[in-house]
Parts: structure tokens; C-alpha cells; sequence
């Protein structure tokens, strides 16, 4: 089986046949193709925007195909589509096919060079009319690279192939006396892939007023993790912060009701303000009849029939509550269980300590976790809820335990969400490993020092004189690293001279206002820039974590207010790579 990039087509281009005829090549094709669909080439100042239906990769050699559905006729030179929408000019499938091959050799070329193994690899095009016959014998097209629909009633196993020795042929013939080059390794199939599909892609960026504005187009490496979810009942993904988790997550809600319309869906986070906002674009979807979406907590409440716990309760009312789930769903009937459990934050499914969580979540489930259908997200270095003592021993969650141990594994590594300053700065400050991240440089990250007592003089002086002057205050979020109440603005109205709302992920920020909250409130949640204040400790692992996610929840600007001893830490941190900023 061929691996496609994207796995499906978009809506927008199925009448144009493109989506039968990639799941043909994704099975009638062997393992050692790659194939890109609908691939943008761009363009040169002089052209119009160009693009390939399908540019097939392989060992070999590459392979451009131009496709055109629907019935084709040529009236004096020029070419026509008629469908079911009417009759269409188009331009010539041919010239169309050969300019687009061409485009993708000249990319290569600048990339690797012109005497790269990646540039010079044999190449070819060909046309497809998937939808009728092709007579006219024309010198613009060669009928060894004509597939009509007579030709494509074979397996394309037998009609791909045979390019590729057209396309060495062609090579040999524009270079006499040459010989063939031997064919690409698979570092260098993955190279092309990467220059040609690169791994950034449009992703939802989270925030609640836009969160369906955007179609999420998945790299190569999430969509790798597709095919485990395909060939796995129980998957465990982990990645660090902004990899993509909680955006697959709700993609493998989306797709497995799309193969299942009938089945029950539960998406469970651990974030207040990430359920709501995963509820709202699951409503906003119109999938809020098949997907329950929302915090543990809500789907405790929903399972018992309760209101939420009042806020402000004491730790003994969770406590309570818990319990209470913990028996009504160990005695729920299969019939109303969920088919698919999606669980993400799954490092902070312990309630420090208890049991009572996993038994739980065993519960809601289909024949439980050791028999039932789910798919578990997590990143261990966000684990906030440090206990004090060893988790109570429970032969129900010690068998989650077991199982999520022995399932199979997936683990994503370039993380989508930040710059590479930003990405930088928190691998060295909270001293983890470095790993690949957006592409993009960004700005350096700016750290700036306040002696106790000073935290507001310096956080009003920052937005005033360097945030508020780069960025819209809809575009910035202050993130305390302390907890709820103890933040050295709670008692402010207003900040940089705007008024101080409490960020809230179902309601849009308004002009002139700037919206704050705390560390933990907004993890799982994002913004264009991010000032986060009250950095007081950096010593201890769990100081570090908090730092992590705070600081991770920056995708293009980030702004550090701390004490001056850990000021001095994140400079000495910082000193290294190029783009940090002291202000």
C-alpha cells in the first residue's frame, strides 16, 4: 500500500475525481511509492500559481501526473472540462503536466543543487482521464504517458511502474553517453518529501474565535500516527507541548465518527478552560450528538446527573464526588459506554495519588481498557499534581497501569506551536532536550528582573514601552506562575493603561482590554504572545515544569518577568544561542 500525503482530499476537490483516483494509488500501489496530492509548486513572478494533482515519489525516480475528470474536448487548440456545473475552459492537460514536472526539478535543484542526487533522479509526467476515452493521436500527447479510462481498467500496479523507465530513459536521452544514477536512499526519499511536503502545515491555532477559521492540513509525522490508530484498538501518543496531541486527539474524534456514525465518543481532558474549548469547536462542528467532549470532572457530573462541584468547595467535595462516579460507573451497563475513549493530558489523569480517576476512566469505558477501543495523549513533563505519597494500590487501576505500559506507542518530537527562539529558550532554561520546532526564527525571548514588591512597576513598564507597542493587546496573554488569588495583579483593574479581564476561551478579547490568568488555567491553550510574570523559583523539578508549560504557551513572542536571582538564571541559560534579549 502506497503512503499518501494528505491520506484524504478535501472536500472542495472531489468532483474532480482526484479522490477515487488517490485511493486507487494509496491500494493498488506498493509500499515503496509516496504519493503527494494536489501539491502547491508556487510560482515565479512571471506565472500564475501552479499545482500538481498527484507527484508520485519512488526510488526510481519522480512521476507528475495532471488529472482531468469529467468529459475533455479540444476545439481549436483549445481545451474544455464539461460536468454536471456546466462546460469549463482548462488549460492544456500536457503543457500543464510537463511545465509542472519541470517546476518540481528546478525546486530540487535550488535546494540540493543541480548536481545532487535528490535533483538528478530520472523523472517524468503524464496525463489521466479517469472518465473517458482518449483517441486523438496528437504529438502533444504521448500515448506511453496517456492513461484514459480504458488504460486505467488495469491495477495501476501494471500503469504507474512503466514511467519510470520512461523517465530513465528520458534521462539518458538528455544526457548522452550518461548512466543511470543509483536510486535514492530512503534518507533521501525523505529529504524530497520534506522539501516538497515539508512538515509545517495550517493548524488550528487553538484559540476559541478561531477555532474552525483554519483546516488542519497534519504533517508526515502525525500523519504516521493515523496509520497506528488504524492498525491499533489502543494507542499511546506522547509528545512535548505543541506537537499536535490535543490537535489529533480531536482528529481521531472526528475520524473515527466518520467511519462509525453509530458509535459513542468520549474526549476527556483534565484542563477546565481546554474542555470548554474543545466542547465549543466539538458544538460548533455540529458533532456534540456523537463526540461528549469536556473535562473529567464534566463527565462525572454528566454520568451522575449533578451540578458541578460549586467552585470554591473544599478538596473533601471532589473527594466526594469521585467516589460517587467511581460506583456508578463500574455499575453501568455496556449498552452505555463509551465505544472510543479519547483521553488527553493524560499525565495529569492521577488525582494525586488516587485510584479513583483510572477506575473511572475504566469504567466510561467499553470492555475497559483491557479490552476496549481508546487512544491516550500525554507529556510527562507537564505533570503538575506532585503527591506527596505512592498511588494507593488497586487492582482496576493498577491494570490501566499495566495496559497503558504494554500498548503500542507512538511519540512525536517537532513541535508546531512555537518559534525556534521560543522553543530554544524553554529547552535550555528548563534544561530539556532540544527538539525540532516550527522553522520559523521568531523574535529573541525578552527577560526582564523585578525585586519583590516591584512586580507591577515592571509589568506596567513592559507592556507600556515593549509589548503593547509590537502587538495588539487581543494578541498577548499575562500568565501568572502563581495560583489562583496570589497573583501580583489580582488586585488591578487595568495594566498598561488597558482594563484586566480574566481570560475566558469562549469569549473573544475586546479592544482595550488585556486579558490575564494563570499558568495552570491556560495550559493546554496558546497565544500569539505571552508575558508571564510572578517567576519566583526555577530550582526544583516541579518549578521547572511550571516554568515549561507557561513558557511553551508562547507562539511567536515571549516575555519573562522574575525575581533577580532567577533572572540571572535564565540569562546565564539564554547566553548561549543567538536571539535572547535582556530588557
Amino acid at each position: 500500500m502506497a503512503r499518501c500525503i494528505p491520506e484524504v482530499v478535501h472536500e472542495s476537490q472531489r468532483q474532480r475525481g482526484e479522490a477515487d483516483f488517490l485511493q486507487r494509488l494509496r491500494m493498488e500501489l506498493s509500499d515503496e511509492w509516496i504519493v503527494l496530492h494536489s501539491l502547491n509548486l508556487g510560482a515565479g513572478e512571471r506565472r500564475g500559481e501552479l499545482e500538481a494533482d498527484f507527484v508520485l515519489l519512488h526510488a526510481r525516480g519522480r512521476l507528475t501526473l495532471e488529472l482531468k475528470g469529467g468529459t475533455i474536448t479540444c476545439e481549436e487548440g483549445t481545451w474544455y472540462s464539461r460536468n454536471s456545473n456546466g462546460r469549463f475552459r482548462i488549460k492544456p492537460p500536457f503543457h500543464q503536466a510537463k511545465t509542472n514536472a519541470h517546476e518540481v526539478h528546478e525546486h530540487l535543484k535550488r535546494i540540493f543543487g543541480k548536481d545532487s542526487a535528490e535533483a538528478g533522479a530520472p523523472y517524468t509526467h503524464a496525463v489521466v482521464f479517469p472518465s473517458c476515452d482518449f483517441d486523438a493521436p496528437s504529438i502533444e500527447a504521448p500515448r506511453d504517458r496517456t492513461f484514459d479510462r480504458r488504460i486505467l481498467s488495469a491495477a495501476l500496479d501494471k500503469v504507474i511502474p512503466p514511467l519510470l523507465a520512461i523517465a530513465e530513459a528520458q534521462l539518458v536521452a538528455r544526457k548522452p553517453g550518461s548512466v543511470l544514477p543509483p536510486p535514492l536512499s530512503q534518507s533521501q526519499l525523505a529529504s524530497c518529501l520534506q522539501v516538497l511536503r515539508p512538515d509545517l502545515r495550517l493548524i488550528p491555532n487553538l484559540n476559541a474565535s478561531e477555532f474552525d477559521a483554519h483546516l488542519a492540513r497534519l504533517s508526515a509525522e502525525q500523519l504516521a500516527v493515523f496509520q497506528l490508530i488504524e492498525g491499533n484498538s489502543r494507542l499511546r501518543v506522547t509528545g512535548g507541548a505543541g506537537t499536535g496531541k490535543t490537535l489529533i486527539a480531536l482528529e481521531a474524534c472526528r475520524r473515527e465518527h466518520a467511519s462509525r456514525p453509530q458509535a459513542k465518543i468520549g474526549l476527556v481532558c483534565f484542563n477546565r478552560f481546554l474542555g470548554a474549548h474543545l466542547a465549543r469547536g466539538i458544538e460548533t462542528e455540529g458533532l456534540q450528538h456523537a463526540i461528549e467532549a469536556g473535562t473529567l470532572f464534566l463527565h462525572i457530573d454528566r454520568l451522575l446527573g449533578l451540578p458541578p462541584v460549586p467552585a470554591g468547595s473544599p478538596h473533601s467535595a471532589y473527594v466526594e464526588r469521585m467516589e460517587a462516579a467511581v460506583r456508578t460507573a463500574e455499575a453501568l451497563p455496556e449498552d452505555q459506554k463509551f465505544d472510543l475513549l479519547v483521553v488527553d493530558e493524560g499525565q495529569d489523569q492521577d488525582m494525586r495519588g488516587s485510584p479513583n480517576t483510572l477506575r473511572v476512566l475504566n469504567g466510561l469505558l467499553k470492555g475497559g481498557f483491557a479490552q476496549g477501543r481508546w487512544r491516550w495523549f500525554e507529556d510527562a513533563n507537564q505533570t503538575l499534581n506532585f503527591s506527596p505519597k505512592k498511588p494507593e494500590p488497586h487492582p482496576v487501576a493498577d491494570g490501566v497501569l499495566s495496559v497503558l505500559d504494554s500498548a503500542a506507542t507512538a511519540h512525536l518530537q517537532r513541535n508546531w506551536r512555537n518559534t525556534e527562539s521560543v522553543a530554544e529558550a524553554f529547552a535550555r532554561i528548563v534544561q530539556l532536550p532540544r527538539t525540532p520546532a516550527s522553522g520559523f526564527p521568531g523574535p529573541g525571548v525578552a527577560a526582564a528582573k523585578a525585586q519583590k514588591g516591584h512586580e507591577l512597576k515592571a509589568l506596567n513598564a513592559l507592556l507600556e514601552k515593549v509589548v503593547l507597542p509590537k502587538h495588539a493587546p487581543e494578541e498577548v496573554v499575562i500568565l501568572s506562575l502563581r495560583g489562583a488569588g496570589l497573583e501580583s495583579y489580582k488586585e488591578c483593574q487595568s495594566l498598561g493603561g488597558l482594563k484586566r479581564v480574566e481570560f475566558d476561551p469562549l469569549i473573544s478579547a475586546k479592544p482595550g482590554e488585556i486579558r490575564t490568568t494563570t499558568f495552570a488555567k491556560f495550559k493546554g491553550m496558546e497565544s500569539h504572545a505571552v508575558v508571564l510574570v510572578d517567576v519566583e523559583r526555577i530550582e526544583e523539578v516541579r518549578d521547572r515544569r511550571c516554568l515549561y508549560v507557561g513558557m511553551s504557551r508562547a507562539k511567536y513572542a515571549l516575555y519573562v518577568i522574575a525575581t533577580p536571582e532567577v533572572y540571572q538564571a535564565i540569562v546565564e541559560a539564554l547566553s548561549t544561542p543567538a536571539g535572547s534579549q535582556v530588557v
